[in-house]
């Protein structure tokens, strides 16, 4: 179910082998200008994905990269390009997908995984945003419980390539 507004604002983590993160790299992050996002100095491509074409823009990397995780952000009209990460998640099964979305207008958001982990929860973008989400500059888009099983999941992941790492 897609919601319209006018812009969606995506995040997505990405976990898994650093080889794997790489190629995503080598296919989705170019060289050039990100649009309207000052200073960096590269934007995402998905063509290449396979799936539908996905204008995009305001690419930034977020946060401290870490071995095994890459963290970025970028903006899509309308709606979150689900059959994009579909897409992705076929090409790179042994990535785990986490992403968030919310409607600029705050009309829905979503979070969820592709490639979904042990515990984790298949990506849904048709969830109300909280009553006073902003207050603070922005809040949790799961429930307290929920988040609990989220950041379990995430370490459980880390943990899982922090041993792979040690057996190459």
């Amino acid at each position: 179910m897609y919601v319209i507004s006018d812009e969606m604002w995506n995040s997505v983590d990405i976990y898994g082998l650093q080889d794997e993160i790489d190629r995503f790299k080598r296919l989705c992050i170019v060289e050039g200008p990100a649009n309207d996002w000052e200073s960096n100095t590269h934007s995402i491509d998905f063509s290449q994905a396979g799936a539908d074409y996905v204008d995009a823009w305001n690419f930034r990397e977020l946060g401290t990269q870490e071995r095994g995780m890459y963290s970025f952000a970028f903006d899509t009209g309308w709606h979150f390009p689900t059959d994009t990460f579909e897409s992705l998640a076929t090409l790179f099964p042994k990535l785990a997908f986490d992403c968030a979305c919310i409607a600029d207008d705050d009309r829905s958001m979503g979070y969820g995984w592709f490639n979904t982990p042990p515990g984790g929860e298949n990506f849904q973008d048709n969830y109300d945003v909280p009553e006073g989400y902003w207050d603070d500059g922005g809040g949790e888009k799961r429930t307290p419980e929920a988040l609990k099983r989220h950041r379990a999941v995430i370490a459980a992941l880390k943990r899982s390539q922090h041993e792979a790492d040690n057996d190459r």
